[in-house]
């Protein structure tokens, strides 16, 4: 298989750390097990002052060095970074070197899109491709040592997420591992020389650099490996978490329909929102529920949506829990005018489940139109026409 997972650098650093050539130290080679766009699996990977590298020499020599990548904005510094390694001590550490034997798993975002990682829909791009990747290599969740955060330079953020969402998520796959988020990580390692024996990567930079027309048009980590991701790895994903919160899912005689309460501008203005509730109850075919996700803890919001039937909201963080509906759920979702963009249906397409998006006048966005126009617009603003009967017709269908 063609290791594309990263931009190698191709740098020689046998000058930067001759010095290292007379320890007895090994330097295990590097190998890339699989990539995806981004998204892979290695062995024996370096990690000294921010920077990864891989060794594709002799196990005895270090003279083919290749920079592999880093939490940095732009991978053309790396080659910069490899050559001002400080050598103090170098000879030193490299005969104390820390090896990581247990598998690792690190998510990785340029320093100017650290914030992504805070971001509830950003991180779970990262997690379906890794949760994808351990269980396709038959790889024991249980068995991650560490998880490990890297986007926003030494800038402590709270990776965790609002409600702690993001570091539920992350305890709920990995019940065993250490969260360890950037700052401390590079304290950890500072000065020090670390090699991952196992390590998962997801690197959005990768994706960016690999594909960049289709990144800029589809705006999604997920618009390039999603072939790799399958609907038993999004179902496994989901009855992790739900294991994970002992959540049952009860059967429903009257389907439910749960609608994502927005605050701030991007929202359907208050009197039009009235209007099309009071013609989706004349329908007397659902039991509707409004809900403010924000205001709940995460297990409660999983426990809603994972008892739920359609998904229904504008565009916006609430519609993620799409991945927690059942099998047979269905999710409707409403864009500001002249605004598209892909997130929801690339993740109910992974799902394989129906979706539906459509713009407030124009109407319903086929998936070849999806596809074809891409991330489109600001969504900032508040809807202020809507084409209420097109969405009855839309529930009357289902």
């Amino acid at each position: 298989m063609k290791n594309n997972f990263y931009k190698k650098t191709n740098i020689n650093i046998y000058k930067v750390i001759q010095d290292l050539f007379d320890s007895p130290k090994k330097f295990p080679k590097t190998t890339v097990k699989i990539s995806h766009h981004g998204y892979g699996i290695c062995n024996n990977v370096y990690f000294i002052n921010k920077v990864f590298f891989g060794n594709e020499s002799n196990p005895n020599e270090l003279d083919k060095a290749v920079g592999y990548f880093s939490d940095f904005s732009d991978r053309k510094y790396l080659a910069k970074e490899i050559n001002d390694l400080k050598l103090n001590h170098l000879l030193e550490q490299f005969n104390s070197i820390h090896q990581i034997e247990q598998p690792s798993v690190v998510f990785l975002e340029p320093d100017y899109n650290g914030g992504m990682l805070k971001h509830y829909f950003h991180f779970i791009e990262h997690l379906i491709g890794l949760w994808s990747l351990i269980q396709s290599n038959n790889i024991d969740p249980d068995k991650i040592k560490n998880v490990i955060m890297l986007g926003g330079g030494n800038v402590e953020q709270n990776f965790a997420g609002i409600n702690d969402i993001n570091k539920h998520l992350t305890k709920a796959l990995f019940p065993n591992s250490n969260f360890i988020q950037a700052k401390k990580f590079h304290e950890i390692c500072d000065n020090k020389i670390i090699l991952f024996k196992n390590v998962i990567f997801s690197d959005r930079t990768a994706i960016h650099q690999e594909s960049p027309k289709n990144i800029s048009k589809l705006n999604k980590m997920l618009s390039m490996p999603a072939n790799f991701i399958s609907h038993d790895d999004m179902e496994s994903f989901k009855d992790k978490i739900l294991d994970y919160f002992n959540i049952v899912v009860r059967k429903r005689k009257i389907p439910i329909l749960t609608y994502v309460i927005r605050n701030g501008d991007r929202k359907l203005e208050e009197n039009l929102e009235k209007d099309l509730f009071d013609e989706i109850k004349k329908l007397n075919k659902f039991r509707v529920q409004k809900i403010d996700f924000a205001k709940l803890p995460f297990s409660k919001q999983v426990q809603i949506v994972s008892n739920t039937d359609i998904l229904f909201g504008v565009h916006g963080n609430g519609l993620t829990h799409l991945i927690f509906l059942p099998s047979s759920g269905k999710v409707i979702e409403i864009f500001p005018d002249d605004v598209h963009h892909l997130d929801y249906r690339m993740l109910a397409d992974l799902k394989g489940i129906e979706y539906t998006g459509l713009d407030p006048i124009k109407g319903i966005y086929s998936r070849k139109k999806s596809y074809n126009i891409g991330a489109i617009g600001i969504p900032t603003k508040t809807i202020e026409k809507l084409n209420i009967p097109e969405i009855i017709q839309i529930l009357k269908n289902i």
